[in-house]
């Protein structure tokens, strides 16, 4: 039965290569078989590159100067991460809430097999991660130490315990995501604040690796005598890596003992686990009124719903939410120190920096092509919407205005901060704040008429439109241009014209494509989303 359960399991994870997920037909194999294999063999042939120089610019430092276990501290640390975040996620998704949990569960299986197959998959995918980092590893300790059996062997055997405790740290983070997914409520958002926040500690981590490991390199004794005087269960760690036997066991011991744990608990409240819902809290009942809220709000707010549980549909359209408020604040903190600067300069009492300042809000907030997938994503449910008593005119308004509103509003906040701390005259200020604005209404509307014309309305996941539809790169690259064009087309007048009067024309035309865009949507916009299906 295991071996059934097991074949099962990497049946599913291998399914969506060699099967359509629309109708589940099968597709090419061999065809298939070598693009995946291609692009996982690139995948980590890269990952295997980079932490093998991690592991050289690590090793060549600390190796030399017999502090081996050192060396292995670190890079087993890193594996250890490396193998709880790549499979903390993948635990919470096939093991506590797997969706065929209750099905296996009705029937006649032991449920030691059911969960030997949950944790098999499991720990293959810690081990992948883990190997990644730690297979550079130990192929460098080997060329920059002596090689003999026991150091042969013994990072191995380290690897394969890191492993075991991996799963047993993911089995405890997979319980912990399983029971907040269960509990919070806007999880899209969510998600992509956590996978920014994960973004921002892989660059600040990568941006300070290399002062990281030349001070350890400078201050590898002290370093090392503060580890074995504080923290001794982390010298045995390392120590077990470089092939001292008694560390090695007690190390292991300790992993096992862990490990066995984990397992004992798991075997007890997997059932419960298994089968957790989304807990229903009691609240009582108070008589209230209940006002109706007008057409206009009810659709904006679902678009906004719709965004906001969406977290690829934040990370992938919807960057300027995040960037354009961080680009205030940054101007807010520094600009400061940059205005003496700029008011020296000869160009700028003509309005070239006020100009050039507008331009890069601009450019921020064509990074937001929300309006653009929001056509294509309501293909599922076009039916519903086509039975309300709702024009299409109405329907469309409400997707421009959700961009404006996810848009619009860090954009007056990023020009606010930029007037607060930039001297500029009268009419400077005034088309800092119209400019943008005017933009971001052309953005809304440009990028509705793109998904009017180019809608993928026949696609399985959500992904599919907001990733890799034509739209939003269209979109994209028409955000981008209109502001490059003008740009452009100032540095060709620019001995005619100064930058004010520039500027003031550049508002006057945007206002007229804005008005010419939303006639159109009004006209044959509502047309055309009235014919899609």
């Amino acid at each position: 039965m295991l071996k059934v359960l097991l074949k099962k399991q990497m049946a599913e994870i291998f399914r969506k290569f060699y099967r359509t997920s629309k109708n589940g037909k099968p597709q090419n194999k061999l065809l298939n078989t070598v693009a995946y294999g291609f692009f996982m063999v690139l995948l980590v042939a890269i990952l295997v590159g980079a932490f093998s120089m991690v592991s050289w610019g690590v090793g060549n430092s600390l190796i030399a100067n017999g502090f081996d276990w050192l060396y292995f501290d670190i890079m087993g640390l890193i594996a250890i991460f490396m193998g709880c975040f790549g499979s903390a996620f993948n635990t919470y998704a096939s093991l506590y809430l797997a969706k065929d949990n209750d099905m296996l569960l009705s029937m006649p299986i032991p449920l030691r097999s059911i969960i030997a197959s949950r944790l098999t998959s499991v720990y293959l995918m810690g081990l992948i991660y883990s190997g990644i980092v730690m297979v550079p590893a130990i192929i460098v300790y080997w060329c920059l130490g002596t090689v003999n059996v026991v150091s042969v062997i013994s990072p191995i055997l380290l690897l394969l315990l890191i492993s075991l405790f991996v799963l047993a740290l993911s089995c405890a983070l997979g319980w912990v995501v399983a029971k907040l997914s269960l509990k919070l409520k806007n999880k899209g958002l969510l998600s992509a604040i956590g996978g920014l926040l994960l973004f921002g500690l892989y660059q600040l981590l990568t941006r300070y690796f290399t002062n990281a490991v030349q001070t350890l390199a400078e201050n590898a004794q002290t370093i090392g005598l503060t580890i074995q005087g504080s923290v001794y269960p982390l010298y045995l760690f390392g120590k077990a890596g470089t092939g001292d036997i008694p560390a090695l066991l007690l190390v292991a011991a300790v992993v096992l003992i862990i490990f066995a744990l984990a397992c004992l608990l798991l075997s007890r409240s997997f059932l419960k686990m298994a089968t957790m819902t989304t807990s229903v809290s009691t609240k009582s009942v108070r008589k209230t009124k209940l006002e109706a809220s007008s057409v206009s709000l009810a659709l904006l707010k679902k678009e906004l719903d719709h965004f906001f549980n969406n977290a690829t549909y934040i990370m992938n359209c919807g960057e300027g939410l995040i960037l354009l408020p961080l680009a205030g604040l940054a101007v807010l903190v520094k600009g400061g120190e940059y205005v003496p600067l700029l008011q020296t300069a000869p160009f700028f009492e003509s309005g070239l920096v006020a100009a050039g300042i507008c331009g890069l809000i601009a450019m921020l907030a064509g990074m937001n092509n929300i309006a653009e997938p929001s056509v294509s994503m309501d293909a599922k449910q076009m039916w519903l919407l086509k039975s309300l008593p709702l024009t299409p005119w109405q329907m469309l308004r409400a997707k421009m205005e959700a961009h404006w509103v996810l848009t619009g509003l860090p954009v007056l906040f990023c020009c606010i901060c930029v007037l607060i701390i930039l001297p500029v005259s009268l009419l400077q200020g005034i088309y800092l704040l119209l400019f943008p604005q005017l933009f971001v209404v052309f953005c809304a509307a440009l990028d509705l008429f793109i998904g009017l014309k180019m809608p993928v309305m026949d696609w399985t996941n959500e992904m599919t439109v907001i990733k890799q539809s034509a739209g939003v790169f269209v979109s994209l690259v028409a955000s981008f241009g209109y502001v490059a064009a003008l740009g452009g087309l100032y540095a060709l007048l620019m001995e005619h014209v100064t930058a004010d009067i520039f500027m003031v024309c550049a508002c006057l035309v945007t206002l007229v494509f804005d008005v010419l865009l939303i006639l159109w949507h009004r006209q044959k916009g509502a047309a055309c989303f009235q014919k899609l299906h």
